[in-house]
């Protein structure tokens, strides 16, 4: 996509809106900042930054726009400015060249400006615009702190991080559109703790961090950030500080870091929102083991687990980080203690399991899994049910026990109205060929009477049962003739569709002597651009799959047409086959 292309490529709606900020004037403070780099402001119901790179021979690079647009890779912000930087430039008519208006000796760039500026200057100028812009003074402060010992950091932080939180808070609340610029801000904050970093001043560089994680995750309370900007400065955040504990920064330094998490994490704020919990929480254990104080980590985490009793959620993740971080200190009698005591969390429950089947203690696992399916079923979860029967499965693999491995395979074969491939071949390979055939007999038999049983007043509907539950057998079995009289019986072009691979190589005729009424059908009830322009693809595959029909599927065209004169847009849509 280049300058003088970029309207062809993009959605006509977009375009369109993108000219119009342009024609009205919103694009703001343009400037090509260096070479083939340029930026805008532009302005409407918000402001928004812009910045696009152009390449050697102005095709269009990269642009990024601080907007949170999410409804495709190119937003009317970078359009409109689009449209500016070519009113900057004139064409080539002969050549299709952008060229420049005029040719200077020295390009104006920002940089360059501040290469011809003197240190007074600066000065004087630093003096002049603290004085009529607080929030300046206050960053410019902050980022310079290190330079004067006797500087309250932290109080001045906390300050100025409450005063941008209250910025974007409208009636108590941080919307959609505010969550952007508000993580846009914060962002700000982290840059400075970056600078801090990079001179190994890890003192500031936590003091910053500590106030933004405090003072950002009290906002989840009352925001929207379905966008995800404040969650990422939080996290970006969170690791800096996993930066700084890594660091060679002294023992006393990181102990005060963890006196703060420790302190922090009593806070349910943490655990409410996102990850920010697990990952502090983490964070602190790393901490512990690093000052070490492990018993203060463990008493932190038995604390927890006693709290979150009736928060299965986070009692899970703090049992399981105590068995992890047990594991890190080689306690392996408190690690068993502890599963013991919490067989009735599933995760826990397979840790256990794990251990005693790699011991090939089979029978205490197979116990295990048997009261794990009575607590499973007792609380309604299927899921988990069905996860220890999977395993006892495994079991009956590894004992050699024919009988539960048939037992299971078939289930898992045909289980929640779904079907598996894998487990109905596992089921399979339990059979000698003459058992085989005698046994998905019976089974295809089975199938039919409950169906038609169940179904006996509904001829139709008993046919899409029997197609549901008894095609994939066919497939397996290449029981081809026998999916191809079910498919007969269907009349939607989808499910026809479905099974064309598996019949098309043997029964073609067959098979498009199903298609013609479908397709006719399906044009009767289509109704809308969007299920005739469906209707019309389908008919373009069918004419791909079989050519030697197109002229067919050309005639129910014709026919549609002519039934339904009133439908523009599918005569439009059946024009295009």
């Amino acid at each position: 996509m280049t300058l003088q292309n970029f309207e062809k490529q993009i959605d006509s709606k977009i375009l369109k809106r993108g000219k119009e900020y342009f024609n009205d004037g919103n694009v703001e403070f343009i400037e090509e900042t260096e070479k083939n780099i340029w930026e805008a402001d532009v302005f409407g119901t918000d402001d928004y930054h812009v910045k696009i790179e152009l390449g050697a021979k102005n095709e269009i690079k990269e642009w990024e726009c601080d907007c949170p647009y999410d409804y495709g890779d190119i937003c009317k912000h970078v359009i409109a400015v689009l449209y500016k930087v070519l009113e900057q430039k004139t064409m080539d008519v002969a050549s299709g060249e952008v060229i420049e208006k005029t040719a200077k000796k020295e390009k104006f760039t920002f940089d360059t400006l501040l290469n011809k500026i003197e240190i007074k200057e600066y000065q004087n100028f630093i003096k002049y615009y603290s004085g009529i812009n607080k929030n300046f003074k206050d960053e410019f402060t902050i980022y310079f702190s290190e330079k004067d010992e006797s500087f309250d950091l932290e109080q001045k932080f906390t300050e100025q991080i409450k005063k941008t939180i209250k910025t974007y808070t409208y009636r108590g609340f941080v919307d959609y559109h505010a969550s952007n610029k508000l993580g846009k801000e914060l962002n700000h904050y982290l840059d400075t703790v970056n600078s801090y970093l990079s001179k190994n001043n890890f003192r500031d560089a936590s003091t910053i961090i500590k106030i933004i994680i405090k003072e950002v995750s009290a906002v989840f309370e009352y925001c929207d950030d379905s966008n995800g900007y404040i969650s990422d400065s939080l996290n970006s955040a969170i690791e800096q500080l996993y930066q700084i504990s890594k660091a060679p920064a002294s023992i006393e330094f990181k102990n005060q870091i963890a006196v703060f998490l420790k302190m922090e994490l009593q806070k349910k704020i943490y655990f409410n929102y996102g990850d920010t919990g697990c990952d502090l929480t983490n964070l602190f254990g790393e901490l512990c083991i690093t000052i070490s104080k492990t018993d203060d980590f463990i008493q932190f985490l038995d604390a927890k687990i006693e709290s979150s009793k009736k928060d299965d959620y986070n009692q899970k993740f703090f049992i399981e980080t105590k068995i992890s971080f047990l594991i890190k200190l080689g306690k392996k009698i408190e690690i068993e203690d502890l599963i013991q005591q919490n067989l009735e969390v599933p995760e826990i429950r397979a840790l256990e399991i794990d251990r005693v089947i790699k011991e090939k203690n089979y029978e205490k696992a197979k116990k295990l899994l048997a009261d794990g399916i009575k607590i499973a079923e007792n609380k309604h979860h299927k899921g988990t049910v069905m996860k220890w029967e999977k395993i006892l499965l495994q079991i009956a693999v590894l004992e050699k026990d024919i009988n539960m491995e048939r037992y299971f395979s078939r289930k898992f074969a045909f289980d929640s109205n779904t079907f598996s491939a894998e487990y109905y071949v596992q089921w399979k390979k339990t059979f000698i060929k003459e058992e085989w055939t005698e046994t998905i007999e019976k089974v295809i038999k089975a199938i039919i009477e409950k169906v038609k049983e169940s179904n006996k007043n509904n001829s139709f509907y008993n046919h899409q049962i029997l197609l549901f539950h008894l095609a994939p057998i066919y497939i397996q079995e290449n029981y081809l003739d026998r999916l191809l009289q079910l498919v007969q019986k269907q009349n939607r072009l989808d499910t026809i569709l479905i099974y064309q691979s598996y019949l098309i190589k043997e029964y073609p005729n067959e098979l498009f002597a199903v298609y013609v009424p479908a397709i006719e059908a399906a044009g009767d009830y289509a109704n809308g651009r969007a299920q005739y322009k469906s209707l019309a693809t389908t008919m373009k595959k069918i004419i791909k799959d079989f050519p030697d029909k197109k002229e067919s599927i050309l005639e129910i065209a014709h026919k549609l047409k002519i039934k339904y004169p009133r439908r523009p847009a599918m005569i439009e849509e059946l024009n295009k086959i």
